[in-house]
């Protein structure tokens, strides 16, 4: 994920609330706040719900660095292929 582009719109948290979190900043101002994967996917309904949050994250901050290439399939399938760092 890259950091500072998230505008809380914490769509991926409510697509998949058990990989997803979020962060508050607690100067109240929201400079800091953001949604961040708490847990990496490990099984095919796991996977399944990391893509929908690739697709639900709004400003495209999150990236694919690893090299499994049905991960891979899955993100290019759901138009997400930007996000995959090669």
């Amino acid at each position: 994920m890259q950091n500072d582009e998230c505008i809380i719109c914490r769509a991926p948290e409510w697509v998949a609330p058990d990989l997803i979190g979020f962060y508050e900043d607690p100067s109240g101002t929201n400079a800091r706040s953001r949604c961040y994967f708490k847990k990496q996917p490990q099984t095919v309904g796991e996977i399944d719900r990391a893509v929908k949050a690739f697709e639900a994250n709004c400003c495209g901050s999150y990236r694919y660095a690893g090299s499994d290439r049905y991960i891979k399939k899955k993100l290019n399938k759901a138009n997400c292929k930007d996000s995959i760092d090669e």
